[in-house]
């Protein structure tokens, strides 16, 4: 149990940005989250390995209006093992238009290999690099780098746990180690030069901050001046996302004993996926699409799924 409490609050992170659930078609709210599950759905198989039963899930999201980049890129790596090349360069073509921004997986992904002989391709990437590009201008480079590097390790020790379906005690040992230790740099950091904003670092090391202070729940004094530091920066513009602002406020929340706000915290509690204590849980849907998130019955049916998928749920 205490392993899928765990692994409940490191997909919380996730879920901020890309959460899916439960069909409903009577609204067209309805709809949308029916899309929003098949997306979700297709992605779960696509990282199985089962892309001949994702690809057709892809479509019919997509067509019924759930259109994310990231979803986008995983259709287009199951479309070309598949051997559906014309439509990988499709999807790739749509997550370029949705902003991705990762050229590195373009050009690396060995999925991809096909398709980047492809007439077209080069065009593609050359406008995922240029957002790229866009993505990593920064006033601080120095500063920039240094907070990508720290969030890619902190990415990589939270995928071995992740891997070892949260068994390997080494692992948690050093992932413990890692947070420690970023979470330490980094208050240096903000006392030196206040948040790193967009402005100063660009909008990709601004969301590694973020992922950092997300990880540092052992030190909640830090993260709730992170959180004001957070809300100035996305009133100015400068960091863009309310929801990851939203799903920080409830990490401190919750540290400090009282309930969380949006539901972005998860657990299993007698083999169910529920929200941890919540405020006013009949207006957290509202305060949720206020920041740009999916109802929580979605969160929920999107974690279950996923804990479903590792056996780690019956």
């Amino acid at each position: 149990m205490r392993r899928l409490v765990i692994l409940c609050a490191a997909l919380s992170v996730v879920a901020c940005a890309r959460s899916a659930g439960s069909v409903s078609t009577a609204t067209p709210e309805g709809a949308a989250a029916a899309a929003r599950k098949e997306a979700s759905e297709a992605g779960f198989l696509s990282w199985q390995g089962e892309h001949a039963s994702a690809l057709p899930l892809f479509r019919r999201a997509w067509e019924r209006g759930s259109r994310d980049r990231f979803r986008a890129y995983d259709a287009a790596c199951s479309a070309a093992v598949l051997q559906e090349d014309t439509e990988a360069l499709l999807w790739l073509g749509r997550a370029a238009d949705l902003g991705f921004d990762e050229v590195s997986r373009f050009r690396e992904d060995p999925r991809l290999a096909r398709v980047r002989r492809l007439p077209g391709y080069a065009v593609i990437e050359q406008r995922v690099a240029e957002a790229e590009a866009k993505a990593l201008r920064a006033t601080d480079p120095v500063l920039r780098d240094e907070l990508l590097a720290r969030a890619m390790e902190n990415a990589k020790v939270r995928q071995v746990v992740f891997e070892s379906r949260l068994r390997g005690e080494t692992a948690r040992k050093k992932l413990a180690e890692v947070d420690v230790r970023n979470t330490a740099w980094l208050a240096e950091v903000v006392a030196r030069t206040g948040w790193p904003d967009a402005a100063l670092v660009g909008p990709r090391a601004s969301n590694a901050a973020w992922v950092l202070a997300s990880s540092s729940d052992h030190d909640v004094a830090f993260q709730a001046r992170v959180i004001t530091l957070m809300e100035q920066a996305v009133a100015r513009g400068q960091q863009d996302s309310a929801s990851r602002l939203a799903s920080l406020t409830d990490s401190v929340l919750l540290n400090q004993g009282k309930p969380q706000r949006y539901g972005t915290k998860l657990t299993v509690v007698d083999g169910v996926v529920v929200p941890k204590a919540l405020e006013d849980s009949a207006g957290v849907d509202a305060r949720r699409a206020g920041v740009g998130l999916p109802p929580l019955a979605e969160s929920i049916a999107s974690h279950t799924e996923l804990l479903k998928s590792m056996s780690l749920l019956e």
